[in-house]
């Protein structure tokens, strides 16, 4: 299964597309009905479509569609975790690896598998961007 869209929710909970991306940017509220519905069909709390924040609500929709995916690997489920709940800062891929848990896997190896892992978390919108420096720091953009 691939990457869960607004319109396969919407189409889901019987709603425009339109009108699940206004309600994600909190452009227009979450009817109570709504919620309980989207509740149901991604697992968001029904209080954060009702009435959590604009970020709250992309947070948590972007959390969603990591989860929705068969192949999203434990490094990728890692990497969404802490880039969501902490001021980003550069930090070694050394680092990282040992954070992880991925100690067991060789440092050239894994240089792959993070490569990897930050496409995915840019493909599903949780960051914007990244780069490794010489240095072998990771630089994160949520901008």
């Amino acid at each position: 299964m691939g990457k869960i869209t607004q319109r396969i929710v919407a189409q889901r909970a019987s709603i425009g597309p339109y009108f699940l991306n206004h309600i994600l940017n909190s452009r227009k509220p979450c009817p109570p009905y709504l919620a309980v519905k989207l509740e149901k069909i991604t697992e968001i709390d029904r209080t954060v479509w009702g009435w959590g924040s604009r970020e709250e609500k992309r947070a948590a929709w972007s959390k969603f569609q990591i989860k929705s995916q068969k192949d999203v690997s434990e490094l990728t489920k890692w990497l969404h975790d802490l880039y969501s709940s902490m001021e980003v800062c550069p930090m070694k891929i050394g680092t990282i690896r040992t954070l992880s848990g991925s100690k067991g896997v060789r440092l050239s190896k894994f240089r792959g598998i993070l490569r990897r892992s930050l496409d995915e978390l840019v493909a599903t919108g949780v960051i914007e961007s990244w780069v490794i420096d010489k240095d072998d720091n990771v630089h994160i953009c949520r901008c």
